[in-house]
C-alpha cells in the first residue's frame, strides 16, 4: 500500500502546478457528476414512485370507504321472502341425517333446539355447516352425554346479520 502512495506521490511532483490544477478540477467535476446522477437522480426517482404509490392507495382507500359507507346503509335484517331460520336449520339437520327433537323459533332470527342421542362428529358437523352456508352461530350450548357417548343437547341458534 505504501508503495502505491509513494508512487501516486511522485507522479502527482512530476506534474506541472498547473496540471495538477486541471486534474483537481476534473476530479471536482468527476465527484459533481457521480453525485448527481448516482445519488440525487436515483433518489428522485425513488421519491417519484413513492409519490405515486401514495396516491393510488389514497384513491383505493377513498374506494373502500365509499363502498363500505354504502354497505353500512344497507339493511341487515332478513327482508321479506326470506326463509325462516327454523326452516334453514331442519332442512339442513335432514341433509345430515341429523334427527331433531322439539324445535321452538324464539324470534325470526333466533330458534332453540333439542336433539336427543345425537352422534357428536354428525352434530358438531351440522353446526359448521349452518355457520359457514347459512351464517347461523350457537349462542347456547348444553349437552349431556349418554352412556353410549351419544349427546342429549340443547342448542340455541341465531341468525347473524348479513
Amino acid at each position: 500500500m505504501t508503495a502505491l502512495m509513494n508512487h501516486l506521490t511522485q507522479w502527482w511532483s512530476a506534474r506541472a502546478p498547473r496540471e495538477q490544477r486541471l486534474l483537481q478540477l476534473l476530479g471536482v467535476l468527476l465527484a459533481t457528476l457521480f453525485f448527481w446522477y448516482g445519488v440525487l437522480t436515483p433518489l428522485g426517482g425513488l421519491a417519484r414512485n413513492a409519490d405515486a404509490r401514495y396516491a393510488r392507495a389514497a384513491h383505493e382507500l377513498q374506494d373502500i370507504e365509499q363502498a363500505a359507507s354504502l354497505f353500512a346503509r344497507e339493511p341487515r335484517q332478513a327482508g321479506p321472502g326470506a326463509v325462516p331460520l327454523a326452516e334453514i336449520v331442519s332442512s339442513a339437520a335432514a341433509e345430515t341425517f341429523l334427527l331433531l327433537g322439539n324445535t321452538r323459533a324464539e324470534t325470526e332470527n333466533q330458534v332453540t333446539i333439542e336433539a336427543h342421542a345425537a352422534d357428536p362428529a354428525r352434530l358438531f358437523s351440522w353446526i359448521k355447516q349452518l355457520q359457514e352456508s347459512h351464517g347461523v352461530v350457537v349462542t347456547n350450548f348444553t349437552a349431556t352425554r349418554d352412556s353410549e357417548g351419544l349427546l342429549d343437547t340443547e342448542i340455541v341458534l341465531t341468525r347473524s346479520a348479513p
